[in-house]
């Protein structure tokens, strides 16, 4: 290998230094794969000169002498044989390889068909103040007596309520033999006729359900229908032949009420607020399942009672009931 070395060194030395006015030389180089030797019997047919030339012709045409002292060294394969290509990145195993977890989709939930239903409403009546009951002195006779006394009653109870929001004036009685509906209608009457404000009245007494009877409207559908959701709240308004006074009647009697429906007595309420001036309603009788649910729910409560029972012990135990159970007493109205 040192002859070789000087060889080449010697080879270069003796080539002419290049003209300094010459352009500057570039260098190819061509990647040839590792350990290949490149294959010059394709060409050697095609130039003779090609045949017998040895690394000495290679090195800048100079022959050396001592050819056959210098030690020659094959590297690569035999000619001919096929190259050997290492990759250019090496293969990296991968430790503990997991394999690829598909989530599956879940079906399709088959959703039940809506429920449908036809709810048939009753023919309209036309609104004949015929077909009201004649107690109802304030509409059939606005001048008489007693309908100057709903007017000082209505004028009693307007004053405790100044604001501009709409009050749930609620009212219930001791006994059964009370006609409350009668009371509650002549002031509505009276309040719609001569304020000229719209007023609601509703009947929660269903063991008695005398409003529908007295305005002479149909009793469905009404508040059961409204707090299951079955019918909206203008179907089961009911208009009156008093104008700007309308009626919420009772509903089916058979019609079940659940719990949850119950429970949306609040928000129909408050919804109805929005609607009218007043809302009235004809409580169930003291005592009965319902009355302290709705006294309570009331801005104000008015107990009416017979003259006669002024000093029975159920009237002053409805009084401390009522009380007890977070309602406003604001009054007494009495019947003779």
């Amino acid at each position: 290998m040192g002859r070789t070395y000087e060889a080449l060194v010697h080879g270069r030395s003796r080539r002419e230094a290049p003209d300094e006015a010459s352009v500057p030389s570039t260098t190819f180089l061509p990647f040839v794969p590792e350990h290949v030797e490149p294959d010059m019997s394709a060409h050697a047919d095609s130039d003779p000169a090609l045949l017998g030339s040895t690394a000495d012709t290679a090195l800048g045409g100079d022959k050396l002498r001592d050819n056959n002292d210098v030690p020659y060294i094959e590297v690569g394969g035999p000619r001919g044989s096929a190259p050997t290509l290492s990759p250019l990145i090496a293969p990296t195993s991968i430790p503990n390889p997991q394999p690829l977890k598909l989530t599956p989709v879940p079906a399709p939930v088959e959703q039940a068909p809506p429920t449908v239903a036809f709810f048939p409403l009753p023919e309209q009546q036309p609104l004949d103040v015929a077909r009201v009951s004649r107690e109802l002195v304030a509409l059939h006779r606005p001048d008489h007596a007693s309908s100057a006394q709903y007017r000082s009653m209505l004028a009693g109870i307007a004053g405790q309520h100044t604001g501009n929001a709409c009050p749930l004036l609620v009212f219930t009685s001791v006994g059964q033999d009370v006609d409350v509906a009668t009371i509650i209608l002549n002031l509505a009457i009276t309040r719609a006729r001569e304020e000229q404000k719209r007023l609601l009245v509703i009947e929660a007494n269903h063991a008695q359900p005398l409003l529908a009877e007295r305005m002479g409207i149909t009793s469905l559908p009404g508040l059961r229908e409204l707090l299951r959701r079955d019918v909206p709240a203008t179907i089961a308004l009911k208009p009156t032949a008093q104008p700007r006074l309308y009626a919420l009647p009772p509903g089916d009697p058979d019609l079940p009420v659940p719990q949850d429906a119950e429970a949306r007595l609040p928000e129909v309420i408050n919804h109805l607020r929005k609607r009218f001036d007043w809302l009235l309603v004809n409580a169930p009788e003291w005592g009965i399942d319902g009355s302290s649910e709705w006294l309570a729910l009331g801005d104000a409560a008015y107990l009416v009672v017979r003259h006669d029972q002024w000093e029975k012990p159920e009237v002053e135990a409805a009084h401390q009931g009522i009380l007890t159970a977070g309602a406003k007493l604001r009054g007494y109205m009495t019947i003779r």
